[in-house]
């Protein structure tokens, strides 16, 4: 193990408190050597490095873990965690000093930390926590000096993708437990996690934040086209030159057409470098000015986004295995109704005929009763029993001999309940680091566990008690 990367997800945790802390040290070197500077150089200096977030805390990111994410993961309801924080398709951009702030909805008002009036964006609750991306999606920051850009009429693009920022990514301790929660979710076989998870809806919130600002990428190219610009990237609000950023939040990734359809343009994640035939842009699926928005394929504009490239498929596969594991195992004995995957009439239709036939399956014998909620309602037979009950009344103990050896009552893995024709189907894992995590070095071999390391990084940065429970739940393998 020659990396933290080596150990899978908690050792990305470890890499990702690594490098952020690298970080913060050379930080705090640049801002002794601009100490001197004014103020408003200064705060535009700490805003291109450290931006000001939304929080009513200045300790924003434990605040957020302690006040949001950890009640979350307490409850039956996960689907927040892994939603849009803004929820509109409508893209707006606010100005602030040094730059420009983009991120979809309404914005409304409020004060700095210098008491001065501003604007931010109305949350809608959600975390920002991309489905198999690893990362927190928030504000889009873009660092450039508002008065330049009004002077820009034309020449080399202006915004350059070292300008764009993903505020999300300064949500160290909240991406940290929250991927440590998909994890736990989507990785896990049988895990009643996963049903915490309501998919359609998530692709419904993905699909809407990435349609909206591929939508506002279109109307720049649009209006470029029609009206030389006049109405948007030239007109007096360049919030729409800077606005061309926020094709780093999305990936649009431009097509290429070929024959009846198309085919991207090269192949990769956002951020990789550019190979192929050229656009002239820095790095894929970032920085979209006009001019690269003006693709077309059979007369449609051809344009993806993570939503189609990632998201979909992440979301397609963890549904998939919500429906394998409700036959192949016996998490429909321990998952409860008020979890938010039931809100799927078909995934609760499936809980419901799992745990039918489960009542008169031999493996309900291997229930743990202890781990069955005691007011879970019971499956419509007519008796009017709780499912505990009905699990007790079909002969299930209390405490039971039967996990494995000659007990077993099975010649497969306890609770198939329908004999399986293929393997569990499995989420994609996203290979790449956690933001900051780039920055770590490769550590040497450790011969820490991995609960180890994740109860170490959880302490050094997470709130107290939670490092503990988080280490722990580790080492049981949920």
């Amino acid at each position: 193990m020659k990396a933290l990367g080596a150990i899978g997800p908690v050792g990305k945790i470890a890499a990702a408190v690594i490098g952020f802390a690298r970080e913060i040290v050379q930080l705090i070197k640049q801002r002794r050597l601009i100490k001197e500077d004014d103020a408003e150089r200064r705060e535009a200096l700490a805003y291109a490095k450290l931006p000001p977030l939304q929080e009513p805390d200045t300790q924003v990111d434990a605040w957020y873990v302690d006040q949001v994410l950890r009640p979350l993961m307490e409850g039956p309801s996960w689907t927040p965690i892994f939603s849009p924080r803004f929820d509109s398709d409508a893209w707006v951009g606010i100005q602030r000093n040094g730059g420009y702030a983009f991120a979809p909805g309404r914005e409304e008002s409020s004060v700095d930390d210098f008491g001065r009036s501003r604007k931010v964006f109305t949350a809608s609750g959600g975390i920002g926590f991309i489905p198999g991306l690893d990362q927190i999606a928030s504000v889009v920051q873009v660092t450039h000096d508002p008065d330049v850009l009004k002077r820009w009429i034309g020449g080399p693009w202006p915004i350059h993708p070292q300008m764009v920022t993903d505020v999300g990514k300064f949500f160290v301790n909240t991406g940290r437990l929250a991927a440590v929660a998909w994890a736990w979710a989507t990785e896990v076989d049988a895990s009643p996690d996963l049903y915490k998870l309501h998919i359609a809806a998530l692709h419904e919130r993905w699909k809407r934040y990435c349609d909206g600002a591929r939508r506002y990428l279109l109307d720049n190219a649009k209006d470029w086209n029609d009206n030389l610009g006049k109405g948007r990237v030239l007109s007096d609000d360049r919030q729409f030159l800077a606005g061309s950023a926020i094709g780093c939040a999305i990936g649009a990734w431009r097509c290429l057409p070929k024959d009846n359809g198309y085919s991207l343009l090269s192949a990769g994640v956002r951020g990789d470098e550019l190979r192929g035939p050229g656009l002239g842009r820095q790095v894929l699926g970032c920085v979209m000015d006009p001019p690269a928005m003006d693709a077309y394929a059979s007369g449609q504009a051809c344009f993806t986004t993570i939503y189609e490239e990632r998201i979909q498929k992440v979301l397609d596969e963890a549904l998939r295995r919500q429906r394998y594991f409700l036959r192949h195992s016996l998490v429909s004995a321990y998952v409860r109704a008020d979890f938010d995957a039931f809100r799927d009439i078909k995934i609760r239709d499936a809980l419901l005929s799992a745990r039918k036939i489960l009542l008169e399956h031999p493996d309900r014998m291997l229930v743990e009763l202890a781990d069955v909620a005691a007011d879970e309602p019971g499956v419509p037979t007519g008796d009017g029993k709780l499912w505990k009950d009905q699990l007790r009344a079909r002969g299930v103990k209390e405490k039971h001999p039967l996990m494995g050896g000659a007990g077993r009552l099975a010649d497969r893995p306890p609770g198939t309940l329908v004999p399986p024709r293929e393997p569990p189907p499995k989420v994609p894992i996203y290979e790449g680091p956690l933001p900051w995590g780039e920055l770590a070095e490769p550590a040497p071999t450790s011969s820490l566990s991995p609960w180890h390391i994740a109860g170490l990084t959880a302490g050094g940065l997470l709130l107290g008690g939670g490092a503990f429970a988080l280490a722990r739940r580790l080492r049981k393998g949920r």
